[in-house]
């Protein structure tokens, strides 16, 4: 269905870049973490679906490892929150490696690719607040009113409320720096909209924007349990990425509500567009899996054998420009008990297996089961199932790496202005907050909630006893 829609744009967009005189090659990003060429995007489609999210994801890795200190970057924990205009992306890192799933679903379809575990919910900036006379509440999302005709706020044709214009008459956004300027926003048709969708519950204007961010913050905090809960990981031992322009306006009370301890709202402004960071410090990958039904006790030539002829195709796959030096081979499998259905992907070792490569791979599964879901949960007695195992291929397509600078002692900012502000877990009073500019702020910097810190294409809210501090890769640390 996708394959002749996406060979047809592919083919107009390398037209035009030759048009433009670009020598280089094009690559494009895929579901599973990593970049692949014009040609194989042709042939696999399916691979560009979500890869948008999935990108973000990589470049919060990335941040993240090289952030760790030293020796640390394998034990990191992080939740991603993408607050786009549509939806809300949440992805997971799990001691250093982006948690994945065998297969996607996508409305009624579903199919078998290996992809990172980006799950998406439809609650963002252009997400639609109306009153559901079948409830006869008030509900957000998940139509959105897009980019056109996009909020009321945007004087683009626009008459229904939206999260943006919720977040403008709450004072979190502000109408003559919308995009530096770029963009002014309409507050009056925004109190307008949300005057209308409140008017059926007796809600004013304010309340019905306090409502509608209450409402949303909570689904980000479902989604966020959905992702990370419900596979059996707790959010409070993880570091929440905050990024997408709508990031840092939300996820600090997502944060809160969720007892996560730490945000960050990664290298500054750059967090409004962060998967197209990580779209460039993705590396070429590309990922094999073959079916490989085995239960134990289980045959190390068994092994052997399937991993050489699965490698030299994961090798033939990949670019020839790269050559076989530059390439990086990883080992996983799918493995669960016999008789259970918890399916857990591990690594595998590399080399030539033997009886004591066969026993890490057991072990290996025996710790991240109980890792999972609880001391003592698993049961060794009934055997072991291998299904499925994996190689991914990578190779680096880019060399620049992400550099810290000095930083001195940790200092408070003066606030640019005040501007009242609703905050919505106190009531519906405005209150005089302070507001800084963002540009100004260099490592060391040290903003004290409740405030406003506005940059170019972001904002970020901070809540009430919330403490930000710039630290030296200039992402901003939110103590929540």
């Amino acid at each position: 269905m996708i394959g002749p829609v996406t060979s047809g744009y592919l083919a107009r967009l390398e037209e035009e870049l030759a048009g433009l005189a670009f020598t280089g090659s094009l690559s494009i990003m895929t579901c599973t973490g990593g970049l692949i060429d014009v040609a194989h995007a042709r042939r696999m489609p399916l691979l560009t679906i979500g890869s948008g999210p999935v990108a973000g994801l990589i470049g919060a890795g990335r941040l993240a490892r090289a952030a760790a200190p030293s020796g640390e970057a394998g034990a990191i924990n992080v939740l991603t929150g993408d607050v786009g205009g549509t939806t809300f992306d949440v992805g997971v890192i799990r001691r250093g490696e982006p948690v994945t799933r065998s297969t996607t679903r996508y409305g009624q379809y579903e199919y078998f690719v290996p992809t990172l575990d980006v799950r998406s919910v439809g609650a963002g900036g252009g997400s639609i607040v109306a009153h559901d006379a079948d409830s006869r509440s008030l509900r957000v999302g998940p139509r959105s009113a897009g980019a056109v005709p996009g909020p009321a706020a945007y004087r683009r044709g626009g008459t229904q409320p939206t999260v943006t214009d919720a977040d403008l008459v709450l004072g979190y956004l502000n109408p003559d720096f919308f995009l530096g300027g770029a963009l002014v926003l309409d507050t009056d048709a925004a109190r307008a909209a949300l005057a209308a969708a409140g008017e059926p519950l007796g809600f004013t204007a304010v309340e019905t924007a306090a409502a509608a961010a209450r409402i949303v913050d909570d689904q980000m905090a479902d989604a966020i349990r959905l992702s990370s809960i419900h596979p059996g990981y707790d959010p409070r031992s993880c570091v929440m990425y905050a990024y997408g322009g709508a990031g840092a306006v939300h996820c600090p009370m997502v944060a809160r509500k969720l007892g996560i301890k730490t945000v960050v709202m990664p290298l500054g402004d750059l967090a409004a567009g962060w998967s197209a960071f990580g779209v460039a410090s993705a590396d070429a990958m590309i990922v094999q899996d073959m079916p490989l039904l085995t239960p134990s006790p289980f045959d190390p030539e068994v092994f052997n054998a399937a991993w050489e002829q699965i490698e030299a195709k994961a090798r033939e796959s990949l670019p020839e420009s790269l050559g076989d030096g530059d390439v990086q081979l990883d080992r996983f499998v799918e493995m669960r008990y016999r008789l259970q259905v918890n399916e857990l992907r591990i690594p595998a070792p590399a080399g030539h297996y033997g009886d004591a490569e066969i026993q890490q791979l057991i072990d290996t599964f025996e710790r991240e089961y109980e890792l999972l879901y609880g001391q003592g949960s698993g049961y060794p007695a009934a055997g072991f199932m291998i299904t499925t195992i994996r190689v991914s291929a990578r190779a680096a397509m880019t060399s620049h790496e992400l550099a810290a600078a000095g930083v001195g002692e940790t200092y408070d900012v003066e606030p640019a202005g005040h501007r009242d502000v609703v905050w919505y877990e106190l009531d519906a009073t405005p209150r005089s907050t302070a507001v800084y500019d963002g540009s100004g702020l260099r490592p060391g910097a040290r903003v004290t909630g409740p405030a406003i810190v506005e940059f170019i294409d972001t904002t970020l809210v901070l809540r009430h006893g919330q403490v930000a501090v710039v630290d030296p890769w200039s992402s901003i640390v939110i103590d929540a």
